[in-house]
Parts: C-alpha cells; sequence; structure tokens
C-alpha cells in the first residue's frame, strides 16, 4: 500500500503526463485506468480521439515511420 506522500507524488506524475499527452497530442481527454494487483499499481494513460463507442475497435494499427512524438512528450513533460 503506498503512503500518502507517495500516492501524491505519483498523482502528481501522471496529471503531469497527461498534460503533456493533451498538448502534444491535441486531444480532448486523457482517459486514466488505474489498475491495482497484489503489491503492484500503475497507470494506463489512453488518448480520446474523436471516435465514438466501439468503433474505436475498428481502427487498424499503423506501422510507426517517426519517433517524434516521443521527443515532443519529452519535451512538454516536466517532472
Amino acid at each position: 500500500m503506498l503512503g500518502r506522500k507517495d500516492y501524491e507524488h505519483l498523482m502528481d506524475v501522471v496529471k503531469k503526463v497527461r498534460n503533456a499527452m493533451l498538448k502534444v497530442l491535441k486531444v480532448k481527454k486523457v482517459y486514466l485506468v488505474y489498475m491495482d494487483e497484489v503489491k503492484h499499481v500503475h497507470w494506463h494513460l489512453v488518448p480520446r480521439y474523436n471516435k465514438e463507442g466501439f468503433n474505436i475497435l475498428k481502427e487498424k494499427p499503423k506501422k510507426l515511420k517517426d519517433i517524434s512524438l516521443s521527443e515532443n512528450l519529452s519535451k512538454k513533460l516536466t517532472l
């Protein structure tokens, strides 16, 4: 179990990552999905694109040709 100080730090980092994603990806929302396992916790931050319902699951993955997204996120992220 996380102590209060550690929990607040974790949530501060999650907030900063979400804010960087909002700016770089130019989306209006990033879903925060909390996963809690025995002695382990982690977050998934999922950008919400302009798709509705299960239509998002019909999208075909595209081959990544450019990794500048990670560089742009790093620039916006100040931990």
